[in-house]
């Protein structure tokens, strides 16, 4: 537009400069015609005078009216219709508008919340995910079906429901299980005389000695430490299968004769916690004391309780 304007004004200020000469070109050629040279030469001087101060006039008020004309500026016109000009003043401001923004607040507002609250949800469940699992315990307990004092075949199923003290040994032990026997005894009555749990624990004697333990025998055993404990035996292969799954080592002398009845079984000293799902919790080797092994299995069952309940187990019935 600019240089439109520049070009027409120029174009207007070279026909300005071209009409002043065809101008004073014909002022020129009139004067000649009227007043040839040789006439100038005989008027005289004030004759002459008074004619060239009238043209010189005449050309002075062409020269001023020159000055005078107002030159019109270029004028330019849109065509631009209405809507047009209303999407270029869009693309000035662009699409940004206060709607747009209120609208980019409201849904960035609600996103923070919903997204902090999936967070919070997902934060939950992995903290409960962590508290259900256990790591770092070893894997103890599995299935087992062996046989109880009276002569009753029992699997690990037949003690679910209820926690579990599992020791491994055998009737003859001359002092390490009549020991340890006698701390799970205390520790049951400890537990179970407890008006906040009731009959919740129960000890299991499993012999690994079945050439001598018969179920006869075991029962008349076991009556001596605690009315309600069980015990098992079995087949040495079922004896065997157990103590694997519990991971516990015991040795017998190899070629035992039917009637030989005086010789040592090597194994475990320690007893281990059951939860009632049938699940390793804890274990208790024989340099613990009563004391300390009564308050652990409380806390264990007391965490158990609270987090699955009684009727979920079917303890405390």
């Amino acid at each position: 537009m600019w240089l439109a304007r520049k070009v027409r004004i120029n174009n207007f200020t070279k026909f300005n400069t071209k009409l002043s000469s065809n101008v004073l070109k014909n002022f020129t050629n009139k004067a000649n015609k009227n007043y040839p040279i040789e006439s100038i030469n005989s008027i005289n001087s004030s004759n002459s005078s008074k004619s060239c101060n009238s043209s010189f006039n005449s050309f002075n008020s062409i020269l001023s009216h020159k000055k005078n004309i107002q030159y019109s500026q270029p004028r330019f016109y849109s065509n631009d219709t209405k809507q047009e000009q209303e999407i270029r003043n869009r693309n000035l401001v662009g699409p940004f508008t206060w709607k747009s923004f209120v609208v980019f607040v409201c849904a960035g507002i609600g996103l923070y919340f919903y997204f902090n609250y999936e967070k919070q949800k997902l934060n939950a469940k992995r903290k409960e995910e962590l508290a259900s699992k256990t790591f770092g315990k070893p894997n103890i307990g599995g299935p087992f079906e062996l046989v109880n004092q009276d002569g009753q075949t029992v699997s690990d199923k037949s003690f679910l429901g209820k926690f579990l003290l599992v020791y491994f040994g055998f009737t003859h032990c001359p002092d390490i299980c009549p020991v340890e026997l006698n701390k799970m005894a205390k520790v049951t009555d400890k537990i179970n005389n407890d008006s906040k749990y009731g009959n919740i624990l129960t000890p299991i004697f499993i012999s690994c000695d079945p050439h001598r333990d018969t179920y006869e025998v075991i029962k008349k055993y076991i009556n001596g430490y605690h009315k309600d404990m069980i015990g098992l035996t079995g087949t040495y292969e079922q004896i065997a299968k157990a103590a694997k799954a519990y991971r516990v080592y015991f040795s017998r002398p190899p070629d035992i004769k039917s009637n030989e009845e005086e010789y040592l079984v090597d194994h475990s000293i320690f007893f281990y916690l059951m939860d009632p799902n049938g699940e390793f919790i804890d274990c208790y080797g024989s340099n613990t004391t009563v004391e300390e092994v009564s308050n652990s299995v409380k806390d264990y069952i007391k965490n158990f309780l609270s987090k699955k309940g009684n009727r979920d187990v079917g303890i405390l019935k």
